[in-house]
């Protein structure tokens, strides 16, 4: 366990401890804001999350190469201008002349430039090589622009993107999920042997599709069809689903995987694995972008379907994208992602006038069967179905800024269980985004979705259903709620600020801030307890993970304060009326340190309400209250709270040996806790960057003394508003591990230091002199060395707290220099001590 600094005591920083770590509940949260994801103090989102720990994904890894790189200009490679016929042969002789040519360093062969004009393709273009762009002059005709024209009357997709081949399990390397639950949003997991994963492995999370799990979807029943059609009752291993991730850490038997998990793995219905793949045959960094796509149609039959289907059509593709593409005419789609398609951009794109009957199986202008895929900034008009993802699909996918006008049916999942998409500032003119239970529509859709959420948007109404085993969210929209029970009952979903858009407006773009606020940064979770809501396992569970770790000097003073409250210690979901102990343990890797840290806890009361709660985290001597700690709302007998507890300025420092004790009690119980990170490069409190805690650090605080700091903000290590001494006494105790005087930062109040502070000394008031820096003296960033510097010198060699409290009060007086100017100068040091 991590003791107290060197300096004897942590003089006068208890108070400053206490308030360095926030606890927030959904009382706590603005009125503007959802409960579900909020700013927190320092401005990140802070996530509530179910009593199962099921939360909002984070959507930021989504799209082309996981949203962290900009879609780039390729170079063109080969020029085509329009002839007379049919251009499609000539299209597709470039695209095979660009697919010869080698891939350079950003993944990319080069581009084929299509001229202004208008190109007609009686067939179809197909792209099966990697590094390919197929680029317009614009999408106006009129202004230079390029048209590609779909003739004839064949239904086909206009340009066709796909490699070949399927994923292919590296033998030996399926380890089975160990975890009894792995919550919605999870990035992490415990696998039976971790040793085998390397950062940067590809690994598919296999979720079964269990009968178990099928019958409690009710998926086994669905009712039939008024009309008498057939469906098809859902049957296991049809909706198994896998997460595409890569591996970015491996911790012990914890694997840390890229995106968040859009399904729990659930021992219930028969948990998971994780194995790694190999693909040869996917294809990457293919792009279209800026041109005009065109159908030609039967113009006297307004519901003619003899014509192409769709513009765009992608699949075996990781990486692909497709910008400032209109589409117009084509009776299914401007573009259409499917399932083994991941990463995908698709933005800036208008989908105009299908053609095409107004019934099932048309009018989907934005498809997105795919993974990790982003859609953004698009318009729709006349469709039935504009934002739509379809079964199978695996989020986290993301529609975010999409308006369709005239809207002839709903947006939302369409059928058979998608999962973890987000719609967000969606507007749907003339009908409805849902996500809901469809029943015997089709051929039995059933349950479109699970654990998606609708974020700021608008439509006519909702129909927003909760499945069993997930949960759906309707958040900050506007629109009307309706209940729909053509399919009995179903559970309502979650429904947060809804009639008013919530002050976060876009919840991705949020997530997307999170994300770049901190450069080359890595994000970890780690989770004790098992998520079963307060089932004991007992000693003879498979895995009791009741018995969270406890470092034993930590279980020691935990056995000391329960003591001195007359009680005893326990594990986890043990309802007694004890105090509950935990110790989270992780690694610290050399040249990096935690600048971010968020702690949730789920709670149940033992003896009435949270009156006599309490939570410490690394010295019970800084223990608080949860209504000192602004936690209001009662955590009661039964149920569950979810609390949400965020470590900030100097208690960042507490994490730096990879550890984190925490304790809560008595009269409460503790299902599950999770500790959230982001490590950075450097050195916590290193200002200068220097690459080590020095006198410069000091500096760079007093220069920043008196002005206003949040509590995201670096230099405000006490949490209290301001940069001033506080935040410099934080620094020096907390963080460097010494105290006033230490001018040379050793860790030492010795001779060198005392004698530095001589030499500098500027007079005996010394009244605007200026100049002078820690190094020099000067330890109340006034600029001077003068007698307030030599008190506080003095005071912390003889440990006289009070002395040191002359750092907040005005400057030292000629009575105060007659006491200690003989003292510095009539003494002998050696190492910090007298002789």
């Amino acid at each position: 366990m991590k003791r107290p600094p060197t300096i004897a005591t942590r003089r006068g920083t208890g108070a400053a401890v206490a308030s360095a770590f926030l606890w927030a509940g959904a009382v706590g949260v603005d009125a503007a804001e959802s409960t579900w994801a909020y700013p927190g103090a320092d401005g990140r989102l802070l996530y509530h999350a179910q009593p199962n720990g099921d939360r909002l994904p984070d959507f930021s890894a989504v799209g082309y190469e996981f949203g962290q790189t900009a879609i780039p200009d390729v170079p063109t490679a080969v020029t085509v201008n329009p002839a007379n016929g049919d251009d499609g042969f000539a299209i597709q002789l470039a695209i095979n002349q660009v697919a010869a040519l080698p891939i350079g360093p950003n993944g990319y062969r080069g581009a084929v430039q299509l001229g202004p004009g208008e190109f007609q393709i009686n067939s179809f273009v197909t792209i099966n090589t990697s590094g390919i762009v197929l680029r317009g002059s614009g999408q106006d005709p009129n202004n230079g622009g390029t048209v590609i024209r779909g003739t004839g009357t064949q239904s086909r997709d206009l340009i066709q993107i796909e490699g070949s081949g399927s994923a292919s399990k590296v033998s030996g390397s399926e380890k089975a999920v160990l975890d009894k639950y792995v919550p919605v949003g999870a990035t992490s997991l415990r696998v039976a042997d971790a040793s085998s994963f390397q950062v940067g492995d590809r690994v598919n999370v296999f979720r079964p599709s269990t009968q178990e799990w099928i019958e409690a979807l009710g998926m086994d029943q669905i009712p039939p069809r008024p009309d008498g059609n057939p469906i098809t009752q859902w049957a296991a291993g049809n909706f198994d689903r896998t997460h595409d991730r890569v591996v970015t850490r491996v911790e012990g038997d914890r694997v840390f995987l890229n995106a968040p998990l859009t399904q729990s793995l659930d021992a219930e219905f028969g948990g998971g694995t994780v194995y790694k793949y190999n693909w040869t045959g996917r294809i990457s960094h293919v792009g279209v972008e800026n041109l005009r796509g065109v159908s030609d149609y039967d113009t006297n039959d307004p519901e003619d379907e003899d014509h192409a289907r769709s513009l765009i059509f992608m699949n075996r593709l990781e990486h692909g994208f497709v910008r400032d593409v209109t589409a117009e005419h084509f009776w299914y789609s401007l573009v259409e992602t499917d399932t083994r398609a991941k990463n995908i951009t698709v933005e800036d794109s208008t989908n105009l006038d299908p053609i095409s009957r107004v019934t099932g199986g048309r009018r989907y202008a934005f498809q997105n069967n795919s993974q990790l895929s982003l859609f953004r900034d698009l318009y729709s008009e006349n469709g039935r179905h504009d934002f739509i993802q379809n079964s199978p699909n695996t989020g986290p996918n993301v529609f975010v800024d999409g308006v369709a006008e005239n809207a002839l049916n709903d947006t939302g999942p369409h059928q058979r269980w998608s999962v973890g998409g987000l719609y967000d500032n969606i507007s749907v003119d003339g009908d409805q985004i849902n996500l809901r239970n469809r029943g015997y529509f089709g051929t039995g859709h059933g349950w479109a979705g699970g654990n998606m959420i609708i974020w700021n948007s608008t439509a006519d109404s909702y129909i927003v259903q909760n499945p069993p085993t997930a949960q759906n969210w309707l958040i900050g929209s506007v629109g009307t709620i309706e209940t729909d029970n053509r399919f009995g009952p179903q559970p309502p979903g979650i429904v947060d600020q809804h009639g008013a858009a919530v002050d976060t407006r876009s919840l991705y773009y949020a997530q997307v801030a999170d994300r770049d606020r901190f450069a080359d940064a890595s994000f970890r979770e780690y989770h004790l307890g098992d998520y079963d809501v307060f089932f004991a396992d007992g000693a003879g569970a498979a895995d009791p993970r009741d018995d969270v770790p406890v470092d034993a000097d930590w279980q020691l003073e935990a056995d000391a304060f329960a003591t001195l409250l007359s009680r005893g210690t326990a594990g986890f979901d043990d309802l007694s009326d004890a105090v509950v102990p935990f110790t989270f343990d992780f690694t610290v890797d050399a040249g990096e340190h935690i600048a971010a840290a968020t702690l949730t806890l789920a709670l149940r009361g033992t003896s009435g309400d949270n009156g006599s709660g309490l939570l410490a985290l690394e010295r019970t001597a800084d223990v608080a209250s949860l209504a000192g700690l602004s936690y209001t709302q009662p955590v009661t007998g039964s149920g569950t709270s979810v609390v949400v507890v965020q470590l900030l300025g100097s208690a960042l420092a507490d994490l730096r040996d990879g550890q984190l004790n925490g304790l809560v009690g008595p009269d409460l119980a503790v299902d599950w806790a999770r500790l959230d990170l982001v490590a950075t490069p450097g050195v916590f409190g290193d200002f200068d960057g220097s690459g080590q805690l020095d006198a410069g650090d000091v500096d760079e605080l007093f220069a920043a003394f008196g002005q206003p700091g949040s509590p995201g903000d670096a230099l405000n290590l006490a949490v209290d508003g301001v940069v001033d001494a506080a935040d410099l006494a934080e620094w020096l105790r907390v963080v460097a591990g010494t105290d006033f005087g230490d001018l040379d930062v050793d860790g030492d109040t010795d001779l060198l230091d005392a004698m530095t502070l001589q030499q500098n000394y500027t007079g005996a008031l010394a009244a605007g002199v200026g100049g002078k820096s820690w190094a020099d003296g000067d330890q109340d960033g006034d600029g001077d060395v003068d007698l307030r510097d030599v008190a506080l010198l003095r005071a912390a060699y003889t440990g006289d707290t009070a002395a040191l409290d002359a750092v907040l009060v005005p400057e030292a007086s000629v009575g105060v220099f007659t006491l200690v100017w003989p003292w510095l100068t009539g003494r002998a040091w050696r190492h910090g001590r007298q002789i």
